[in-house]
């Protein structure tokens, strides 16, 4: 879902235009960000809250050339899920979602590629390509 998503289903839940509405939704983000800016945090019962996280300063590794670089310390936003947000989002889609399959060492072997398994035939599999 993104912004315009958003800003239409509220346009049309609410009988508001879609220039109010996304005057709303731009005046709610900028809210949060200029909070966070000023290190506040902002909590919504029953949805969730955004805080400031300092990450400490560290050395990291540039991936292309390999050598170190100094990381200086410095703050992330995040958000923090409530719990009644997560129960009710685990609730809906618990319920329309088939089931995970079992675990590799509850299933038998012959669905893991006859009596050795699935892991010595494939290791039979490369031994025979050298």
């Amino acid at each position: 879902m993104t912004k315009a998503d958003i800003i239409d289903v509220i346009a049309t839940a609410t009988g508001l235009t879609k220039v109010e509405t996304e005057a709303v939704v731009d005046g709610f983000i900028s809210t949060v960000i200029n909070a966070l800016k000023e290190g506040k945090s902002i909590e919504i019962r029953g949805f969730g809250s955004f805080k400031v996280k300092k990450r400490k300063g560290r050395v990291a590794r540039n991936p292309r050339t390999g050598d170190r670089v100094l990381v200086d310390e410095h703050f992330v936003p995040y958000f923090k899920v409530s719990k009644e947000l997560k129960n009710s989002v685990n609730a809906n889609l618990s319920a329309a979602m088939p089931s995970a399959p079992p675990p590799l060492d509850q299933l038998k072997t012959e669905e893991l590629g006859g009596e050795k398994g699935a892991a010595q035939d494939n290791q039979r599999k490369l031994d025979s390509t050298e």
